[in-house]
């Protein structure tokens, strides 16, 4: 009767351990996932946050009429000012200006970059985000894309 019991007890404890770890490992998992998730949640409303922010602090209607001769002009100057002003004091590694389609390219305006800035009026990776913004909707890409700059 012994050796029934001793080995019924065995059996309970290694059940109990299988179930302990089984139910750590989908905790694990599920926590983690939430975890992620939360972090991109996150991040996404810092981004946007910061560009509301810094859309609200520059004056679209000069923004729209800025061309490349306009590079030593009070209006260049001041957008710059805005955008260095967030790059240095947010911790932003980029941050710049685009200017909608006109002949269907997303293009560089202000980037206040100091190594390898965006070069004025060169086209740029259109996004889903980058679509939605151009009608005045605030987006953020769910998935990072990388270009020449990162």
């Amino acid at each position: 009767m012994k050796i029934f019991r001793d080995s019924y007890t065995a059996l309970l404890i290694v059940i109990s351990i299988i179930l302990l770890l089984t139910a750590n490992a989908v905790l694990g998992v599920v926590l983690t996932n939430q975890s992620q998730n939360a972090m991109k949640e996150l991040i996404h409303n810092r981004m946007r946050d910061i560009s509301i922010t810094a859309a609200a602090m520059l004056d679209g209607d000069e923004l729209k009429s800025l061309t490349k001769e306009d590079a030593d002009t009070e209006k260049y100057k001041r957008a710059m000012k805005t955008l260095t002003y967030f790059q240095d004091n947010i911790e932003l590694e980029y941050i710049y200006c685009i200017q909608p389609p006109k002949d269907g390219e997303f293009t560089f305006s202000i980037d206040p970059t100091v190594k390898d800035p965006g070069e004025f009026g060169s086209p740029i990776v259109a996004t889903d985000a980058l679509r939605k913004a151009a009608t005045g909707v605030t987006a953020v890409d769910d998935e990072p894309y990388t270009d020449d700059w990162g």
